[in-house]
């Protein structure tokens, strides 16, 4: 389909400039190809947007938005006010410790089971699905972590220890990698419930993974089953 669309655009302007003497057929070849190449990259660009599912996209960004927000103000009025959420969430305490901070919590398993549903029940045996939740991943990240800097910008300013405590709230930007200095509970998974972290890929990666595997399992099993 690409070099097709792109012959048809490239094509002609090549074939008529194809008269000029042979010096000159080159240079039109070249161009030719030079826009040849620039129609398929667009083509390509043009079916990978159109391969994403953007309305379960969008789905997905509304049903997670309002989750953090649910559970996360829930908390901060019962078990957790006027404290760093972070530090009191119970959700945000490591089971295990691993290296590198995966050790799983309660929000990192709550991840993975909700990949797990979404990749076996939505996305089945479809690589086109899977390919959307691996996009959902990718946008959420980016949307929590902007959508909730201020949140992040507002803690250190209140709860962080020292000169920490004093970022302006205005040019605060999150760390993705680690607690800043002065936070009050560092050795928590989140430095804070309101910002993502880097392992949630894995948490998230390892739920699509196993509701993929378990929807080729079940295919199998119902196809055994049809054959008996």
């Amino acid at each position: 389909m690409q070099c097709a669309a792109a012959t048809s655009r490239c094509g002609a302007i090549g074939d008529s400039k194809l008269t000029i003497g042979t010096n000159g057929q080159a240079g039109v070849q070249q161009e030719s190809g030079s826009c040849w190449a620039r129609s398929a990259a667009a083509e390509a660009l043009d079916e990978s947007i159109h391969l994403l599912d953007w309305s379960y996209i969008g789905y997905h960004l509304l049903v997670n938005l309002l989750t953090v927000d649910a559970v996360n103000y829930t908390l901060e009025l019962t078990l957790c006010p006027d404290v760093l959420l972070a530090c009191c969430d119970p959700l945000n305490v490591a089971v295990i410790s691993l290296p590198a901070g995966l050790g799983p919590c309660g929000w990192l398993v709550g991840h993975t089971l909700a990949y797990f549903h979404a990749a076996f029940a939505w996305a089945g045996r479809g690589w086109r699905r899977h390919a959307t939740l691996l996009a959902c991943q990718l946008l959420w990240f980016f949307f929590e972590m902007l959508t909730f800097a201020h949140v992040l910008a507002w803690e250190r300013l209140v709860f962080y220890d020292g000169a920490a405590g004093t970022h302006n709230v205005t040019t605060t930007t999150p760390s993705l990698f680690h607690a800043d200095a002065g936070h009050p509970c560092a050795s928590r998974p989140y430095f804070s419930t309101w910002i993502p972290i880097w392992q949630d890929f894995p948490y998230n990666c390892l739920g699509q993974l196993l509701g993929w595997a378990a929807a080729h399992w079940v295919a199998r099993e119902r196809r055994e089953r049809r054959l008996l």
